[in-house]
């Protein structure tokens, strides 16, 4: 709800949760808790003084000017930001944080304070969290040839927040999702979004969107920021697979909707904020970067930034301080990706002989009344020799035949060869040219490709290609290399990539899905024990030492026990879950009582989860005791708050209702369970619930 102003837990009455304030102000909220036009094309300095117990701390915009200790054992501060900004980035936020600080040091020499606001729990774990700030306020600041532009930087956690994160200027509010302590960011962390609020302190604080319509400015910058500075930090395969991520996203909502990435004619603002605005939109500027190279990209993005800074911006006009700089007419790109709806969808066929190679591709989009692309392309030919030619071709029709010349024997060639183009298509290579994409490319796109490609082959498939799978330097395509062995015919023959992945990895996720693989595949592995049991010595991943637990409570639950002991008072669901597994296996009566207060105590999925384990153990379970269980899955049907919560209760008790049915002996229990589902549907008003328990 757009309320502007929100108190979470006033009158601290409930213990689990901490007293705060905290504001929202995008799109048009900030009016309900102060008066102003809410507005992205306005802009305004304010002054704030709140005044608050002297035990909580405060954060606004701009700087702190004061405090003021009152007699009643409050404090008034007075916070206060001179260059003007939107509206609807004013923010106010007050509770019991700890602060930590850092700090930037802009080229003038002047000092800016970057400093963190968690809960004090968290306190150990702040610059884990929030300790690449100062590195990126740096990079931005550089790549864009722009300082950073505000007189401080600041980041708060709070709780219950209904976006994931706002760019307030000078003072980021982040849900509380990105608290996590230092063992929880092994297995995953949100830099991503840190890095897109502190980009949008350019692209959005600085220079503002004109209208909610031209909100890409804002959002299509800050996801691209992401690209960049994953690029910069971890490396361009990395930086691919997040950018590869985020557009299958757009992808997904394309099947949908299809609209202009900039538009008017919304009903409501929030309807910008979208896969378009945000996934399509960074893809878009990738490709713009790549066809005018990072020289006359960057520049462009600095003549804008300096152009309208402190103001608001159309995109005609991003549009103009590019080609003031590159010197290129860039109407007909910003009219098909900016103006335009939808993506190309294309078919690619090859015809070869020994002198020359054509390469057919055409357009057949998903609506018929949408626009023909114009595409610059970059085709590679690579040879048996090891050598490659780079082609560029201009696509600007229906269907086009490029024809080059063979200098040698082809191996593969690669059309997009650089994997930028926001396009869906069907590459009809020969077969013989997947294995050299694999193994030549250096791409993280060419190579999901040609696994995706080998998934669908497994006749195909050899031991090199599983092996270059298997020693890739990124988690995904390891991952991937593990779902295409668990989909062949004889899996249990590439136990020793399993292996191999296990041990080399950076990934945990990878590594937690391997371990489980191969238990699945060879359970009686004496290598396998090994592994589990020195992961549970010595690793500190969550999501591996859960299933080194999980795997070792099935090989040995009397050797597993000592671990589940230890670990039962960590503070994290994996383990949570893999914890009663062990308990279950082995003290029946412990593990269903931890089972009982975990699920008392969890949050919705948490108990999505737990309400798994709990319902395959009592399906594995004599008659009798799924005939006790049936209250628990009833008031779980019954009261569950969320209808996918619901949604297990119904799931389980149908469990138990056909187990019950084939045992004659107890035809009556599970008439009266029937009974009681009968009863339940009839009961059920959410249709997404009904929906899914009809079927």
């Amino acid at each position: 709800d757009a309320k502007g102003l929100y108190f979470i837990n006033p009158d601290s009455s409930n213990t689990k949760k901490p007293t705060q304030l905290w504001t929202q102000g995008q799109p048009e909220a900030n009016s309900c808790w102060f008066p102003t036009i809410d507005s992205p094309n306005e802009r305004m300095t304010q002054e704030v003084f709140i005044t608050l117990p002297e035990s909580f701390k405060s954060l606004s915009n701009g700087t702190l000017v004061y405090s003021n200790y009152n007699a009643d054992n409050t404090r008034t501060d007075y916070w206060k930001l001179d260059q003007p900004h939107p509206p609807y980035l004013a923010m106010l936020a007050a509770g019991n944080f700890v602060k930590a600080v850092q700090s930037y040091t802009k080229e003038s020499g002047e000092e800016i304070p970057v400093e963190y606001f968690v809960e004090p729990e968290y306190a150990n774990h702040v610059f884990n969290i929030f300790g690449n700030t100062p590195e990126m306020m740096s990079f931005y600041s550089e790549i864009l040839g722009y300082d950073y532009p505000w007189d401080k930087y600041d980041q708060v956690v709070v709780r219950d927040y209904v976006s994931g994160a706002m760019e307030n200027t000078t003072a980021v509010i982040h849900g509380d999702f990105v608290q996590r302590t230092t063992r929880e960011l092994l297995d995953e962390n949100y830099e991503d979004v840190i890095a897109h609020e502190l980009f949008h302190h350019w692209f959005g604080d600085l220079v503002t969107c004109e209208s909610w319509g031209h909100l890409p400015l804002n959002e299509s910058f800050a996801t691209y920021g992401e690209y960049l500075w994953a690029e910069h930090k971890y490396g361009k395969i990395e930086a691919d697979y997040r950018q590869w991520e985020s557009t299958q996203g757009y992808f997904y909502e394309s099947k949908f909707k299809q609209v202009p990435l900039i538009r008017t004619d919304f009903a409501n603002p929030d309807d910008m904020f979208d896969a378009h605005s945000y996934n399509k939109g960074g893809h878009i500027l990738h490709m713009l970067r790549n066809y005018l190279g990072d020289e006359a990209f960057f520049s462009g993005l600095q003549t804008y930034l300096k152009q309208y800074e402190f103001q608001h911006a159309e995109a005609d006009q991003l549009r103009i301080a590019m080609e003031k700089v590159c010197g290129k007419d860039l109407q007909w790109f910003f009219d098909q990706w900016f103006f335009g709806a939808g993506h190309p969808n294309v078919n690619i066929s090859y015809f070869q002989d020994t002198e020359e190679l054509q390469v057919v591709i055409t357009q057949s989009q998903v609506f018929e009344d949408q626009q023909l692309f114009k595409l610059p392309i970059g085709i590679d030919l690579h040879f048996l020799n090891g050598e490659v030619e780079h082609k560029e071709v201009f696509m600007d029709q229906e269907e086009q035949i490029f024809t080059f010349a063979l200098s040698d024997s082809l191996a593969w060639a690669s059309v997009d060869s650089d994997k930028v183009l926001l396009w869906q298509k069907t590459d009809n290579k020969p077969d013989s040219w997947w294995g050299h994409q694999l193994q030549q490319s250096t791409l993280f796109l060419d190579q999901l490709e040609a696994l995706d490609w080998i998934e669908k082959h497994p006749e195909l498939i050899t031991q090199e290609w599983i092996d270059t799978g298997a020693s890739h330097e990124h988690g995904f395509i390891q991952m991937r290399t593990l779902e295409i062995i668990e989909s062949l015919d004889q899996p249990e023959a590439h136990i020793g990539s399993i292996s191999q992945i296990v041990d080399s990895t950076k990934d945990t996720e990878t590594e937690s899905y391997g371990i489980d693989l191969w238990y699945e595949l060879d359970p009686n592995s004496a290598s396998l024990k090994s592994a589990v049991l020195e992961r549970l010595e010595n690793d500190l991943s969550y999501y591996v030492l859960g299933s080194s637990l999980g795997v070792l409570s099935q090989i040995s639950p009397s050797e597993a026990k000592p671990y589940a002991d230890q670990l039962k008072d960590e503070d994290n669901t994996d383990i949570h879950m893999a914890v009663i597994q062990s308990y279950l296996s082995t003290d029946k009566e412990e593990g269903l009582k931890m089972l009982n207060n975990a699920l008392e105590n969890a949050e919705d999925f948490e108990q999505y989860e737990l309400l798994f384990i709990y319902g395959d153990w009592v399906l594995a379970q004599s008659k009798e005791e799924q005939i006790e269980a049936v209250s628990t899955f009833e008031n779980v049907a019954r009261t569950g708050q969320q209808w996918w919560i619901r949604y297990q209760g119904y799931n389980y008790l149908a469990g138990i209702m056909n187990s019950l049915q084939s045992s004659p002996e107890h035809t009556e229990e599970a008439k009266k369970v029937e009974a009681l589902l009968k009863e339940l549907k009839e009961q059920e008003e959410d249709e997404q619930l009904l929906k899914y328990i009809s079927e």
